[in-house]
């Protein structure tokens, strides 16, 4: 009997002994976990600091009391980079992979570092009727489908239409989601997902090209779709873009030109042929210099590569920097 009750109190121990290994395993894994996810979040705190550092050296630099050249383009936007002293520095060097403590920031939109105006798009709470449907046209492919050509149509209706004071064919369209029409300014582009027939597939189509800042559009800045948009024909915004890219024929390099007042008052000079009078008349309407700018900041933990995104729009208004609105991502 001896021998049994010790072998069996043998077992109960070696039982117990594997069940308290697998508790503390157990325990030892949630702790693990728990502690790489804190390691994540204060990684993912640093990579915000960072991303934020982005942000204010560009206000900064935006808020710098220069008077510069009197225009803005795709390579120096808001910020002079003209330096007798300096004259190798460049965006590429201010923006780019920017190291500070344990990681870095960049500063740059569609590969182009330094910021981007927001007067190289279009303001869809001032456009005209006809410049959204000249988007949409060309931005919403109707080759393959021709009976988009005239869904576009019924699209911008629905876009201008939003903003619009009293009744509208649209109200009883969006009972059916619990809201109503804003019959007030757009807050943000992608408000206009709320538009009726303003899918997604729509709203990725024309997201880069619109906005709610700015008054009128910077014939520097602004693509080929947009100026087509405002009215010009494809020829000449692609001429005028050809003129933009300089000598080497690529955007947003040191040997850019550019337009000035003086090049909009004499337009012929630059398009090397007289313009019509419709060309004339958008293009008196553009202007060179942008106040408002958008900054997308990343910042990059170096060991964990841990990264944020931060987007802000910001007015430059008499050499000061006024943050407009901020988005993490």
């Amino acid at each position: 009997m001896t021998g049994n009750r010790k072998g069996t109190i043998l077992i109960a121990s070696l039982w117990i002994l594997a069940i308290l290994s697998i508790l503390a395993m157990g325990i030892g894994f949630r702790i693990s976990v728990e502690a790489r996810l804190a390691k994540y979040n204060i990684d993912r705190m640093k990579a915000l600091y960072l991303a934020d550092a982005g942000l204010y050296k560009t206000m900064q630099l935006l808020a710098k009391k220069n008077p510069g050249p009197g225009y803005d383009t795709i390579r120096e936007c808001g910020i002079v980079l003209r330096d007798n002293i300096n004259p190798d520095l460049g965006p590429e060097k201010i923006f780019t992979n920017v190291r500070l403590g344990e990681g870095r920031f960049t500063v740059a939109y569609n590969n182009y570092p330094g910021p981007s105006d927001e007067e190289r798009r279009i303001n869809i709470n001032t456009a005209a009727d006809n410049v959204i449907l000249n988007l949409l046209n060309s931005t919403v492919s109707t080759a393959l489908d021709p009976s988009k050509a005239s869904a576009n149509q019924e699209i911008a209706r629905s876009i201008l239409a939003w903003t619009k004071t009293g009744d509208d064919p649209d109200d009883s369209y969006y009972d059916q989601f619990g809201y109503e029409r804003k019959k007030g300014k757009y807050s943000a582009p992608e408000e206009l997902l709320l538009v009726k027939g303003v899918t997604p597939e729509v709203f990725n189509s024309i997201k880069d090209y619109v906005t709610i800042y700015g008054d009128r559009v910077n014939i520097n800045t602004a693509s080929d779709k947009v100026l087509t948009a405002l009215g010009l024909d494809a020829a000449t915004a692609a001429q005028i873009i050809r003129y933009r890219n300089g000598p080497d024929g690529i955007q947003g390099t040191k040997d850019d030109s550019c337009l000035t007042d003086a090049d909009i008052a004499h337009i012929d000079n630059v398009l090397l042929r007289p313009a019509s009078a419709n060309e004339a008349v958008i293009i008196s309407g553009l202007k060179t210099k942008s106040s408002f700018f958008r900054v997308e900041s990343t910042g990059v933990v170096d060991k964990t590569k841990v990264a944020k995104k931060i987007t802000a729009i910001i007015q430059k208004d008499q050499g000061k920097s006024i943050l407009k609105s901020y988005r993490e991502y």
